[in-house]
């Protein structure tokens, strides 16, 4: 892996020698791109002292020695974190604590303006982010949907309006039929009938938009494929993709959404508009000093911006929240709560303002005045038990489609695969007119109750529309398997309800059917002889959410999405028992939703904090041995032996021990390369001091030359760099006492000792090394065509490389 060069701002190196009298002498001080030079200097000079001997005058002027005192403070440097690297929560909280101690400790009006100031940050950012996340979300929706409707012709007064608007308050609502909307047969040859030109061009555009849509993400923003939820969810565990959230993906993402869409690809936008929001939350706090070096506090932001996509998405502010804290966030305080309220209704505000769907915040907004009865209990486990059947059928299929992709050639046509799925999609939904349909606008239509108009047919309750929903269904199912992880952006939230829906519904007619040609049978007892007693368009609504439910594994926030969209207490219970029956269903098959097996298949390091786990094995039987380690003496390492770990090893850190192998601290990889590059010129034969010091230096061995310029110390302080206090178990401990720390704790890695000796080190990787050997077998029957590929060509072991590949594949 290629290291980035750290920059460290108002830092002073350590490497010091004192003055040889106490006359004042000359001061000469060398600065080369952040590496100091220090020469012999006044005492007195405070620019000259280090950092951690600022404000004491205890320094001894003996020769040419001086003494750290060891009461003195110093500010810890630690480097910023490396690419596909994990963060140390413990260490950024800290961090923060400590910043907002010092500053405390300042008493002054300027410092107290400075913390209020400091404070707001946060609040700040969450605004703008519910405000862009607003505007971008309605700039999706409108843009989209006139790239859908553009396929079938356009508004000859008013170009730039999609059909909705077009033809508002003057479409003909029995036929469909609006004079101002003119297809392209009749606007090239004035004759409306050539079915065949406009299915050619209906299948023209939709490969076209897909065809700019993949070449944008292959080629200019790669990170913006897909959803990018399982991702997200990666880093708010605390695992650096640094380029995941950068502007670049916004913007690609933002012109390569509504194209993807607008093609008639199988996909939503929700989930991408969780992508979006984070980008923008991103972007933000790389200019506010609270943020720009804290990646647990930028997680806080990517909270709540979560749930302000969630908002946009679905028109539920409060199930957004729910969102960001059931499905995404592993570290969720109160005060991050808060804050995700306060940007989902800034978000949800200004959409409602851009007003896309003229008085409605979703599409599918829909309203529900009747009660349900005891009997349908039974039609709502159905319903429960498709969506548990399809959510995990959904993943097998689709998991191992995008292991199949990965492994095989297509990997290399990525932009002409989006192509062919675009105008195989199309071809095949032009000549139904649910498959047609924009998911949103089929979703309204399902939803709604037969009282408020006929919808293409859809109050008719004949077999004929029976089986188009059916066929509709089976279609919406199986391109959604074939699209999701094709390379554009999008998800399969309203893909996935759309199914659902469509089974719902169909459930719906059958039961109202029998209702209303059997009303005196005894299981209808309850149903009032002159009123409706069955709403079809209920039973979609759950059908949606039990499809969703099976397809993520989640609860708590679709239910309240659901409240939200309906505004009705009446149908939480009924929508609860299909909930669960999804849940509990898929779980019979296989724990773990689409993102969380997207997470598995590219081998991110991701803890789920939900889960608990039992692994049955001691912290000696998981950890790496001691003897498979590098370490590093904290009395007698050099400059020269820390370069050649750094050059011929790749691990990411390394205990430091005495002569006795007790533990005495921990330096990460990052860190240790930073403290070397601020001692660039120190001679290799220096000594590296990891504890309390004596530095010594030898003004007569320091030779000044425009090349190759090398100062000797016999001792070099590294206590700025490394950890004095790390995570440290007894090898006897639980396995699972050791995964309890890591998720409560959000440490990279932990120590083993016995009796304070170092044993052993176990990572975040270790953890989840024994945590996917317990389904292992049902993951594995998942992918087995992706993993029977790797056996075939020699690669068996499928770790963290394998990400980094993947993503090396995504970007060239």
């Amino acid at each position: 892996m290629d290291y980035l060069n750290q920059q460290w701002n108002d830092i002073l190196s350590p490497l010091n020698n004192g003055s040889s009298s106490n006359n004042t002498s000359s001061n000469e001080l060398f600065m080369n791109k952040g590496k100091n030079i220090v020469n012999d200097f006044d005492i007195e000079d405070e620019e000259a002292i280090p950092l951690y001997n600022r404000g004491s005058s205890n320094v001894n002027n003996n020769e040419n020695d001086f003494e750290v005192n060891e009461n003195n403070d110093f500010e810890l440097e630690h480097a910023k974190y490396d690419d596909f690297s994990t963060i140390d929560w413990l260490r950024d909280i800290m961090s923060e604590k400590t910043g907002k101690k010092r500053k405390i400790n300042k008493n002054s009006l300027n410092q107290y303006i400075i913390s209020i100031i400091d404070a707001s940050q946060s609040w700040i950012i969450v605004f703008f982010v519910g405000i862009l996340s607003g505007i971008v979300a309605a700039f999706v929706a409108i843009s989209a949907q006139w790239l859908t409707d553009i396929k079938l012709g356009y508004c000859p007064s008013n170009w730039y309006l999609n059909r909705r608007f077009c033809c508002l308050k003057v479409e003909d609502k029995v036929n469909h039929s609006c004079a101002r909307w003119v297809n392209w047969s009749q606007a090239i040859f004035n004759n409306p009938d050539y079915g065949f030109f406009n299915w050619l061009i209906y299948v023209f555009f939709a490969g076209l938009f897909a065809f700019i849509s993949s070449y944008l993400v292959v080629h200019v923003g790669p990170y913006s494929a897909m959803s990018g939820v399982a991702e997200i969810k990666t880093i708010l565990g605390g695992f650096i993709i640094k380029q995941f959230l950068g502007t670049k993906t916004l913007i690609v993402k933002c012109i390569s959404l509504p194209l993807a869409l607008g093609s008639g690809l199988i996909l939503g936008k929700e989930g991408s508009m969780v992508h979006i929001a984070c980008c923008i939350g991103n972007i933000f706090t790389k200019y506010l000093s609270r943020f720009k070096k804290n990646e647990a506090k930028k997680r806080e932001i990517y909270s709540a911006a979560c749930a302000a996509g969630i908002s946009v998405a679905f028109g539920a502010p409060i199930g957004g929240v729910l969102f960001s804290l059931e499905e995404m966030s592993s570290y969720f305080p109160v005060k991050t709560m808060w804050r995700s309220f306060f940007c989902s209704m800034v978000a949800v505000f200004f959409f409602q303002f851009m007003n896309p769907f003229r008085g409605k915040t979703v599409l599918f907004q829909a309203t529900y005045d009747r009660d349900w009865h005891f009997f349908e209990v039974l039609s709502f486990l159905i319903i429960g038990v498709f969506g548990g059947v399809f959510g995990s059928l959904f993943i097998r299929l689709n998991i191992r489609a995008q292991a199949y992709r990965r492994s095989t050639f297509l990997k290399y046509i990525r932009i002409i695969e989006a192509t062919i799925v675009a105008f195989i999609t199309a071809a095949f939904s032009y000549f139904i007119i649910y498959m047609r349909m924009d998911e949103s606008e089929l979703l309204e239509i399902l939803f709604k109750e037969c009282e408020e108009g006929d919808h293409y047919g859809i109050c008719q309750h004949s077999k004929k529309i029976c089986i188009l929903l059916l066929i509709t269904m089976v279609g919406k199912a199986f391109f959604t398997v074939l699209t999701y992880g094709v390379s554009v952006p999008g998800g399969v939230f309203i893909p996935s309800m759309t199914v659902g829906a469509c089974f719902g519904r169909v459930l719906g007619i059958i039961m109202q059917y029998f209702q209303q040609n059997y009303p005196s049978f005894p299981l209808f007892s309850s149903c009032h002889p002159d009123k409706v007693c069955i709403t079809p368009g209920m039973y979609a609504l759950l059908g949606a959410m039990a499809s969703l439910g099976g397809v993520t594994r989640m609860t708590i926030s679709i239910v309240v999405i659901m409240f939200e969209l309906t505004g009705t207490l009446n149908y939480i219970v009924p929508c609860m028992i299909s909930l669960m029956t999804a849940k509990f269903v898929g779980d019979a098959f296989g724990k773990g939703g689409i993102d969380h097996m997207i997470i598995r298949l590219r081998n991110y390091p991701y803890l789920d904090q939900k889960e608990e786990y039992y692994i049955g094995k001691q912290a000696k039987d998981i950890m790496v041995v001691k003897d498979d380690l590098i370490t590093i003496k904290s009395t007698d390492a050099t400059i020269g032996y820390l370069k050649k770990i750094l050059n011929e090893t790749e691990y990411q850190g390394y205990p430091i021990i005495d002569d006795e192998e007790y533990v005495t601290g921990y330096i990460t990889r990052s860190d240790l390369k930073t403290g070397l590059e601020r001692n660039l010129l120190v001679n290799d034969n220096s000594i590296c001091k990891f504890g309390d010091i004596k530095i010594t230096a030898n003004s007569s061995n320091n030779t000044n030359s425009n090349q190759d310029t090398q100062i000797e110390f016999r001792n070099i302080d590294f206590r700025p760099y490394f950890d004095a206090t790390p995570i440290c178990v007894d090898e006897n401990v639980t396995a699972e006492f050791v995964l309890d720390l890591f998720k409560k704790l959000g440490s990279r890695c932990i120590l083993v000792v016995r009796h304070d000796k170092l044993r052993g080190i176990i990572t975040k990787k270790d953890i989840l090394k024994n945590i996917e050997a317990l389904d292992s077998k049902y993951f594995d029957s998942i992918i087995g065509i992706h993993r029977r590929n790797q056996e075939a060509s020699g690669d068996k072991n499928y770790t963290i490389k394998d990400a980094l590949r993947i993503f090396k594949i995504f970007k060239n």
